[in-house]
């Protein structure tokens, strides 16, 4: 689990290949576009959000905006995001399983 912040005006373009993402808005404003399901969802505080397909998605805040995240499987530590916007899978050891 964490938290994170996007900056106001920020938009982040992710696909999650190796990991089921889940989210709620604790604060703030924005919104979540599926860009392979397509549709465009509102984000504020207590709003919950799952890409359970490894959607293709860009996230995007107003005014700055805080979320809790949950990754299944958990993430280990050492992710980064890569340049497809998704993180690495990584093994209780923090050896790399895919890419």
């Amino acid at each position: 689990m964490n938290e994170t912040y996007i900056r106001p005006g920020q938009q982040l373009h992710m696909c999650y290949r190796h990991h089921v993402e889940t989210v709620i808005c604790l604060a703030g404003e924005g919104s979540i576009e599926d860009l392979t399901e397509g549709g465009r969802y509102t984000l504020t505080p207590g709003v919950l959000y799952a890409m359970d397909q490894h959607q293709e998605h860009i996230l995007s805040s107003v005014g700055g905006m805080t979320l809790l995240c949950v990754f299944t499987p958990a993430l280990v530590g050492p992710e980064d995001h890569d340049e497809q916007g998704s993180y690495p899978l990584y093994d209780d050891d923090g050896s790399i399983l895919k890419c």
